[in-house]
């Protein structure tokens, strides 16, 4: 790889950013390529993220429904545990 070229995607990148993809002293191409294949896992990895929390939201709002609908009915029944006096 031009040594110039991994220069500029530093600057643009910034070392820090780099620095934990070149740990064990490799060199640049192999660190540019992990970076780029951690983008690459990162963008596969979206959609079922994304889905998965979608997912866990609607279960958490369905499960509150059902308590809130349970315990109001709780409460109204005449022989509930919750009467009106």
């Amino acid at each position: 790889m031009n040594q110039i070229f991994f220069q500029q995607i530093e600057g643009i990148l910034t070392s820090e950013r780099l620095d934990a993809y070149r740990q064990d002293g490799v060199p640049p191409v192999t660190t540019l390529a992990r970076y780029l294949w951690n983008m690459a896992l990162c963008e596969s990895l979206y959609s079922p993220l994304q889905m998965a929390e979608i997912a866990l939201r609607n279960s958490l709002h369905h499960s509150r429904l059902f308590l809130v609908s349970k315990s109001l009915v709780l409460y109204n029944h005449p022989h509930g545990e919750h009467r009106q006096h």
